[in-house]
């Protein structure tokens, strides 16, 4: 008999599609969709595509409503659903604002349907209210899927049991990135005509170009590096800082050294220039930038405050995958850029291959099918 599961969540985004299509074509696992539209911006699943069309009955549709289109605050028809029908387990959204999951967390507490909470757990920085709405709601949970072993440590300190935390990872298109790959590694490198100096290493930025990413450090660290560790800078995306970034690098930086590509979503394109880089720094903080970078063998560092970083961050094992330089610290960063730079040149290959290997062995959509039937194996309890 296959294991019913009933998946409540804000949104279908494109990059959990892979993981989506493994619950849905495993044999053993019965799992419904509940999700509604986002505000954000990003790309969602297209559930009428044709290669959904035996499987609509696993979708549903819900109602969102959001305070200021940033949070989601509650969502129609999942109280009524929750009475109606009865999954061997459900999983909830890990957003304790969401104040229709408190209602189901009751109800299928009351019914004896056991709760997963999907999401980032307890951060470890949380204070005052936020800290104790956080903690309750997560308590309502029997087992909790979480995106990285930082949040399940923190949760273990806060008195949640480590037999029912499953740290889960997190993972991107991951059969598409791999095809890519294959095809990247049998190919001879091909050049770019970006930059003037095709033998300086290039050092690559990939996502929205923001504020908050601290961008211009890039160009900072280019300028101090360009005397005895020159390199090419790419940025791929687009935002509301490009154009002071641009005015800044033709001020700063010598002609042909540094690219904007723009805004790109062919994954052919995005493969190629990302295996092509040597280093992608994200200054600011990083999140599912670095499952993309590791993934075409890519090294990634970023700043070292794990307070203000997202879960993926964990994928970076110093030295070996990547490095991390003190937060705001422009010399250390420039400083850790030029050694690693140095270094990598040395076994650029090897280094391609640990970055390989933390994705093959955590962060794709096989490893988390696993770990999921674990859950379930170990959550649903016989009933006597």
């Amino acid at each position: 008999m296959r294991t019913t599961v009933h998946y409540i969540t804000n949104i279908a985004p494109l990059y959990r599609k892979n993981l989506w299509n493994r619950l849905l074509h495993n044999k053993d696992i019965d799992i419904k969709f509940f999700f509604g539209k986002g505000k954000s911006g990003i790309k969602e699943i297209d559930t009428t595509d044709e290669e959904y069309k035996n499987y609509q009955s696993s979708f549903f549709e819900l109602k969102n409503y959001w305070f200021k289109s940033k949070i989601l605050v509650w969502q129609s028809k999942v109280i009524a659903n929750s009475f109606s029908q009865k999954p061997d387990l459900t999983i909830l959204l890990g957003e304790f604002a969401v104040l229709s999951n408190w209602i189901l967390a009751l109800i299928y507490k009351v019914r004896r349907i056991p709760v997963v909470i999907y999401g980032h757990g307890m951060y470890g920085n949380e204070k005052g209210v936020k800290a104790l709405l956080r903690k309750l709601y997560l308590k309502t949970a029997d087992a909790h899927l979480v995106y990285e072993n930082h949040a399940k440590n923190v949760m273990i300190q806060y008195g949640f049991n480590a037999k029912d935390i499953y740290v889960f990872y997190n993972s991107l298109d991951y059969d598409t990135q791999i095809k890519q790959r294959n095809e990247l590694l049998t190919e001879t490198k091909k050049s770019k005509d970006f930059f003037e100096d095709k033998s300086r290493p290039v050092v690559v930025f990939i996502g929205r170009l923001t504020e908050e990413k601290k961008l211009h450090y890039l160009i900072e660290i280019s300028k101090r590096l360009e005397h005895d560790t020159p390199i090419n800078l790419l940025f791929i995306g687009k935002g509301p800082v490009m154009e002071s970034l641009k005015n800044k690098a033709k001020n700063d930086l010598k002609d042909k050294s540094y690219h904007f590509y723009g805004a790109c979503y062919d994954e052919s394109e995005l493969g190629e220039l990302l295996f092509n880089s040597d280093l992608c720094i994200s200054p600011g903080n990083v999140g599912l930038t670095a499952i993309h970078a590791l993934t075409y063998g890519t090294p990634v560092a970023t700043h070292s405050n794990i307070f203000e970083q997202g879960p993926e961050v964990e994928a970076i094992q110093e030295g070996d995958t990547g490095f991390f330089f003190e937060q705001h610290n422009l010399e250390d960063l420039a400083q850790k850029t030029k050694e690693w730079i140095n270094h990598s040149s040395i076994n650029r290959e090897a280094i391609r291959k640990k970055c390989f290997n933390i994705i093959e062995t955590r962060y794709n959509p096989d490893n988390q099918l696993k770990i999921f039937k674990r859950l379930l194996a170990e959550q649903i309890k016989p009933e006597s």
